[in-house]
């Protein structure tokens, strides 16, 4: 599951798109909402431009109805969702029941008792009952019904006002979708809650790894003084983690979960009305009920600044908090434009000024609006050396203050206007994005034309709307959070000395052996037509220019890809830097940004280990001016020595931040053990060096770059010629192209003993895992074995590695594997996996991973499961319109002249489990494992690492360059 803190972002556009998108014929961006006899609302949104199905359930509470006892119920009952009903995930409920009983009355004495010694007792007992059950319960049933449907990204998230189920689907299987959905939310049993409890827990150890989760709890707690927006935590307490109430989850599931408080969306390929019988038939017998009124909470004024203090962070770090408004205020649309004002991609806010400026490090806002509240937080990043954060505060101020006075430009209003326009019709093109939107409109009782009116109430937002706004809103009246550098003490949970809950396997229940006669519509797969669905054209010297339409707005994307990166001109990530920060001949850093967002345009350059990106994104009738100005930008940069002071600092403060977290010092371990000396982290430019480098020699490394062969990938309404002419003669390209250098490929380590690399990370309160098994050459006919082995091995929650690790056994919430594939042909792949998890679980999760690598258990009765998902996502596999162009040169470089779903289909079907016995055994089975720890030295055995090779303490130096 994921969670995610709830920024309920209502973007605006201008009129003039409002007619296409009400538009009845052919508009993907078009909502039929109606209502059942019941009470449940519908969403359908027609889209045919892609095969597939975004579907959805929305729940009208999240973890702001947690009772004050419970706090994380909301995102607790999230998780037992999955776990199956009366007739799904069992195979004799009757004989199950009387232990599930016993449970719920275990709990509620568990919850009474304080007495550590009476607690361990009758955890025990839970566990012993949890044994009993699991012999009729079978494990993970409800997501093995959705993979054999060619489900992908199965889901849930909690907010604090939603619950959100979701995942995609293949277009023909919708009836068989909307059976299980709906069937899961009848008569649920909330089976191997203790095991899952275990899985919480570990997700809270994530949270409490990540320093601005803890700022954020921090921050809400003294803003919201009486509201559940800051007294209680998606994640609850771990107090009340420690007693959790089965009875009360039932309790809020009865309450909340009636068919008239929750939503059916489904967006994609649908035909609305072929499906709304369907709909009838599987979620018409829900029940509804009567939703007790959330209760009101008020939140006093500030009187005058108010301050709050802490040390949690690898930098001074600081934030100002104002009182807004709820969801559906007049001055919403107001507040959105304000706020865009100080801070906006297209880098023109005046908070973006005091970083452009390099006035501050970093500093930026977001508007949190809410059904019940609203604020808007503006946070900060001094300078590393100097600046107090209240100075840094003070300047925060002074930019608010211009809002107040009116002293900004009308053409800044204007420009903010037309890029927040984009920024809204970008936002609606996926079908996901579209979903999650309305889910959101419902919760918080809006509907989907209410939010395409906001075009006319932004037309009417005026400079003098601003200055009321700023003065009404921004005023003297607001919270101030500063933290200095530091490391809270973080609450430790020990593991518990539970046996394993193991579900029973191969055998299926009442409701699947139904699942499974349910009839499926037969409609051919929709693979990609290399000359129908783009058009790909050769420039001069070499470059390609590849053409996709665009079939939602009028917003066009362009990239021009330099086929050399980072490990091939070391610094070219810092000059890419720099071309952010540079001006041109006639118009510096701040005209510039300023010129592109008069456009309605956003231009970007960066880099990665094998491209030198440039892109620009904005509407079709900016498209031949907005790229001259880049053209001017990309061969004629001027930039200064202190535009690169600004980057220096701001990378040196990335990595301070991010390499303090122990998941990316396990990505930085990982690194080492798979590409050794040659690791992108020990070949970096260190501090000192970036330190010494002049924008001479940064502007050589982009001019260096661009002379390298290019992609050119447009997706937009203008037809392959007209591109072509405008790319001809608007963009210059250098006249003698180097030859391609990507992509680039390091050598992988080769190990002859197996060996356990560990780094001491005293402050982690989960240990970051890897293992590495060095495979052999790959070739393209190998990847549909492949594609087998990792949905068998590494497929989701019933793959073998999720399902062990953290299924049955709630060892972590995290655990993840699968065979690489390298990036060109005739290179080894690889077997990678990962576990996070609490240190004192570590031990016993290596134990079951090392297990899964060396003698893979052999689960023979899930080949059709493995084979029906492979076949069936190869039906809604198509890439979107923007990822198109990069998909099919990628699979051209392979040396596919078709899309490759046409050659893997044959085999899918014909899949054996032997075929991927076989596959594990040529590629993983007997070779040396290297396993990679980051974690707390203190809380992990490491003299037993040693029985699973040579054992390796690692230093920070060995492994990074600072």
């Amino acid at each position: 599951m994921k969670t995610r803190l709830f920024f309920c972002f209502l973007l605006v556009q201008a009129a003039c798109i409002l007619t296409a998108f009400t538009q009845q014929t052919e508009n993907p961006l078009r909502v039929e909402t109606y209502k059942l006899a019941n009470g449940l609302t519908v969403y359908l949104n027609e889209d045919h431009s892609l095969p597939t199905v975004f579907g959805a359930v929305a729940i009208n509470a999240g973890s702001k109805q947690d009772p004050k006892d419970a706090t994380g119920i909301a995102h607790y009952l999230e998780h037992m969702l999955f776990k199956g009903t009366t007739t799904l995930g069992t195979t004799d409920y009757e004989k199950e029941k009387p232990f599930q009983d016993s449970i719920v009355a275990l709990y509620d004495k568990l919850a009474a008792t304080t007495d550590e010694n009476a607690r361990k007792a009758i955890q025990q007992k839970i566990n012993e009952q949890s044994t009993a059950a699991a012999a009729y319960s079978i494990g993970n049933e409800f997501d093995n019904l959705l993979k054999s449907i060619g489900s992908t990204d199965v889901n849930a998230f909690t907010s604090d006002e939603m619950t959100f189920y979701h995942n995609f689907f293949p277009p023909n299987q919708v009836e068989k979708w909307l059976d299980i959905y709906a069937h899961r939310f009848q008569n649920p049993v909330f089976r191997s809650f203790q095991a899952e409890l275990e899985v919480v827990y570990e997700e809270k150890n994530r949270s409490m790894d990540n320093f601005t989760i803890a700022i954020f709890e921090k921050f809400s707690d003294s803003f919201y003084k009486n509201h559940p927006y800051g007294q209680q935590t998606t994640l609850g307490t771990v107090e009340h983690l420690k007693n959790p109430s089965i009875r009360k989850m039932y309790e809020f599931y009865n309450t909340y979960y009636v068919a008239n408080n929750m939503a059916l969306i489904l967006s994609g390929d649908i035909y609305p009305e072929e499906i709304k019988p369907m709909i009838e038939k599987t979620f018409g017998p829900l029940k509804p009920g009567n939703v007790p009124p959330f209760p009101r909470y008020e939140e006093k004024p500030f009187q005058g600044r108010e301050e709050i203090t802490m040390r949690a962070a690898p930098v001074k770090v600081g934030a100002i908090g104002f009182r807004t408004v709820p969801i559906g205020h007049p001055d919403q649309t107001g507040l959105d434009v304000l706020n865009f004002l100080l801070f906006n991609e297209g880098e023109t806010g005046l908070l973006n000024e005091l970083v452009l400026e390099d006035k501050l490090m970093f500093a930026g806002s977001f508007s949190n609006t809410l059904n019940d509240h609203g604020s808007s937080i503006l946070f900060f990043v001094p300078k590393l050396l100097g600046q107090s954060l209240k100075n840094a505060e003070s300047l925060i101020l002074d930019q608010i203050q211009k809002l107040r006075t009116g002293d900004f430009e009308e053409k800044r209003l204007t420009a903010a206007i037309q890029e927040m326009n984009r920024s809204f019709q970008l936002s609606l093109e996926n079908p996901e994005d579209r979903a999650e939107t309305l889910g959101d409109l419902f919760v918080s009782g809006q509907t989907w034309e209410s939010y395409l009116q906001y075009p006319q109430k932004l037309e009417a937002i005026t400079k003098t709307d601003i200055i009321r706004l700023a003065s009404e809103y921004f005023g003297d009246n607001y919270l101030v959070l500063h933290s200095g550098r530091g490391f809270p003490k973080k609450t430790k949970l020990d593991k518990p000395g539970f046996k394993p809950v193991l579900p029973k396997d191969g055998v299926k229940s009442v409701y699947t052996k139904y699942f499974e006669k349910l009839e499926e519509k037969q409609t051919p797969p929709s693979f990609v037509d290399f000359e129908k669905d783009l058009t790909t054209i050769t420039l001069a010297r070499g470059n390609s220019l590849f053409v996709v339409p665009n079939p939602i707005n009028d917003i066009f994307e362009l990239e021009i890809r330099y086929e050399v990166g980072e490990r091939k001109i070391k610094g070219l990530e810092t000059a890419a830097g720099l071309m952010n920060y540079s001006g041109t001949e006639n118009l510096d850093l701040k005209a510039l940004k300023t010129k592109f967002q008069e456009m309605g345009c956003t231009y970007s350059v960066y880099s990665d280990n094998s491209y030198y990106y440039i892109t620009l994104t904005g509407p079709e009738k900016s498209f031949e001016e907005s790229l001259t100005l880049l053209n001017e930008l990309i061969n004629r940069p001027v930039t200064t020595s202190e535009n690169l002071k600004v980057v220096v600092n701001q990378i040196l403060t990335d990595r301070k931040i991010s390499e303090k977290q122990p998941s990316a010092r396990g990505n930085i371990l990982m690194s080492y053990g798979l590409y050794g000396k040659n690791s992108d982290y020990l070949n970096r430019y260190g501090k000192a060096e970036l330190k010494k480098l002049t924008t001479d020699q940064l502007l050589a490394f982009h001019k260096e770059a661009i002379q390298y062969v290019a992609s050119v990938h447009y997706s937009g309404k203008k037809n392959p010629k007209e591109i072509e002419a405008a790319i001809n003669r608007l963009y210059t390209f250098s006249p003698g192209q180097k030859p391609s250098e990507s992509p680039s490929v390091l050598p992988l380590q080769q190990y002859d003993k197996p060996q356990v690399f560990f780094v001491n990370d005293k402050r982690a309160v989960q240990s970051q895992v890897y293992f590495y098994v060095l495979g052999d050459t790959y070739q393209t006919n190998d990847q549909p074995y492949i594609d087998a082995f990792n949905s068998y091995f590494g497929g989701g929650f019933s793959g073998l590695v999720v399902q062990e690790i953290r299924e049955y056994r709630s060892l972590a919430y995290s655990a993840s594997g699968r065979y690489r594939t390298p990036l060109k042909i005739g290179l080894p792949g690889a077997l990678v996996t990962y576990i996070g998890c609490q240190a004192d679980k570590t031990a016993e999760a290596l134990e079951i991973m090392n297990g899964l690598v060396k003698d893979m258990p052999k689960k023979t009765d899930r080949i059709d499961l493995v084979r029906a998902n492979l076949r069936l996502m190869i039906y809604g596999g198509k890439p979107g319109f923007r990822d198109l162009s990069s998909q099919v040169k990628t699979w051209k470089e392979w040396g596919y002249t078709e899309d490759p779903g046409k050659t893997k289909l044959p085999v899918y079907e014909t899949l054996t489990f032997e075929d991927i016995v076989s596959f594990y055994q040529k590629k993983i089975q007997g070779k040396p494992v290297l396993i990679m720890i980051v974690g707390d030295k203190k809380r992990l055995d490491t003299e037993g690492l040693k029985k699973y090779g040579t054992f390796v303490e690692i230093s920070d130096k060995e492994i990074l360059k600072r």
